[in-house]
């Protein structure tokens, strides 16, 4: 923290999640006493959970409400445009396959290899069937580097298909970072608020939201997926360079 105090820990958080809903608790908000019913309702964001060994029972439960997606673990209503259904990898691919730039780049590099087979003697125009010889040796190479082109973007296509990968993959990247940081993640309250509502707004506008990270470490931006999930935000895709 800034001032270098640490809050003490029975203080109510100045940001509370329960389910979908997000609440911006006012300077000097005191947190009324829990009663039994509302033991069963959502946590703070990113608490430290059980650990098997002190708390099997409770361990088991909470791995359970992860398998079973219960609540906002569901992953349902999702702030962003669209990125869980079915097809959507075919889909990309489609789109990334038909590209105008990658079908000419595809054609250069057939017509290129074609230069080099007549040059070695491979194809002699003054083969009778030179003509034919060359569209189906064009068709097969053409077909080649389509090939290598649909596994190659297969392979560079975030796959968004499975949301039961995605809550495990969540649940134990947060076991992960809390225990290895255990004075847990910090996050703006404002900025949280303000990023749901220019979420909002992006959706509506069909539009996309850039996040860039100073990228200190990798745990910048799996602190980023991790709070864009339990935000019910668009899980942001990840460019790299280099």
């Amino acid at each position: 923290m800034a001032d270098g105090k640490e809050t003490p820990r029975d203080a109510p958080p100045d940001l509370q999640i329960k389910g979908d809903q997000i609440t911006l608790q006012p300077s000097g908000f005191v947190e009324p006493p829990v009663n039994i019913a509302d033991e069963t309702k959502e946590e703070q964001l990113m608490k430290h959970m059980a650990r098997f060994r002190s708390e099997p029972l409770q361990f088991l439960r909470e791995v359970s409400l992860y398998v079973s997606g219960t609540g906002w673990r569901a992953y349902d209503n999702v702030i962003g445009q669209p990125i869980f259904y079915p097809g959507f990898t075919e889909n990309m691919k489609t789109k990334v396959l038909s590209a105008p730039l990658l079908q000419a780049r595809i054609a250069k590099l057939v017509d290129t290899r074609l230069a080099v087979e007549e040059r070695e003697g491979w194809l002699t125009p003054a083969d009778p069937d030179y003509a034919a010889k060359r569209d189906r040796r064009r068709a097969a190479l053409t077909a080649q580097v389509q090939q290598v082109a649909e596994k190659l973007t297969d392979g560079m296509i975030c796959k968004f298909e499975s949301k039961t990968f995605i809550r495990g993959a969540y649940y134990l990247v947060s076991q992960l970072l809390l225990r290895a940081y255990h004075q847990g993640i910090h996050v703006s309250s404002e900025e949280i608020l303000r990023l749901r509502k220019v979420a909002e707004r992006a959706q509506r506008d069909k539009q996309s939201i850039i996040f860039l990270p100073c990228h200190r470490s990798h745990v910048d931006y799996l602190s980023l997926q991790l709070l864009c999930y339990r935000l019910g935000l668009a899980l942001p895709l990840l460019a790299t360079c280099g």
